[in-house]
């Protein structure tokens, strides 16, 4: 109830700016309100970068990088099929997986292989990833787990948001191995233009995010947060873009 409270108090302070035009989006109190921000990247986030703590890797020039058309002023890909239904991760760090789920959903549909849905809970129970389960991971690492066994719909493998002993063999793969070709970590931050092009022109993109409170809390409008946070946490998908006046 305290963590209640003390959001609630946040969350008022912040939309009365936000009536008042000092700030462009509001917040709301939400089903998991009761968490403190700790709680909330433990149990409701789940991204591990591997590289996190060595030193940086030798950065390669923008032109190492696949070259992507300019993207369109507006798209969605949800209205145009690629996305499926929103997912809950429960309280289980595995917020990696229904990213990594997320790409792969997208391609079956671009190719017009079917609405199957893949399964996250085969990745927190197969895919060995930093440590993997609910205790966190990467999606290119995921995705190279799919790249090499293939992947099973949620009906086969249902998501239980626990760790299992692993269930999947290839005798019951909707996507096989080699479905998915190439895989590309590209550094966009700061570079908005360039994310845009390339959620424009291939389709939707799973993202690296540091998760700050504001975002936890973000009840609609234009977000906006100065002085980002810097700790990668979480894995969302971006899935269109536009405009909205701020």
């Amino acid at each position: 109830m305290k963590n209640v409270l003390e959001s609630k108090k946040k969350i008022d302070e912040h939309n009365k700016n936000y009536e008042q035009g000092k700030v462009s989006y509001m917040q709301r109190l939400w089903e998991h309100s009761d968490l403190s921000t700790e709680e909330k990247h433990k149990h409701l986030t789940g991204l591990k970068d591997p590289n996190e703590g060595k030193p940086d890797r030798t950065r390669r020039a923008a032109t190492a990088y696949p070259q992507f058309p300019p993207g369109p002023p507006a798209v969605d890909w949800t209205q145009r099929g690629l996305v499926g239904p929103v997912e809950n991760q429960g309280q289980c760090g595995s917020c990696y997986t229904f990213s990594t789920a997320a790409l792969v959903n997208a391609v079956i549909r671009k190719r017009g292989d079917g609405t199957d849905l893949v399964s996250p809970q085969q990745l927190v129970d197969c895919a060995r990833n930093n440590p993997g389960g609910c205790g966190g991971g990467w999606p290119e690492i995921s995705l190279e787990y799919v790249k090499q066994n293939g992947m099973t719909d949620e009906y086969r493998y249902p998501y239980v948001a626990y760790p299992r002993t692993c269930g999947y063999n290839q005798n019951i793969a909707v996507v096989p191995p080699n479905f998915i070709q190439g895989i590309h970590n590209i550094p966009t931050r700061g570079n908005e233009t360039w994310l845009k092009d390339i959620v424009g022109s291939v389709g939707p993109v799973s993202i690296a995010l540091c998760d700050e409170e504001s975002f936890q809390n973000y009840g609609g409008g234009v977000y906006i947060q100065d002085n980002c946070c810097t700790a990668l946490r979480h894995a969302p998908v971006i899935t269109g873009y536009g405009t909205d006046p701020v």
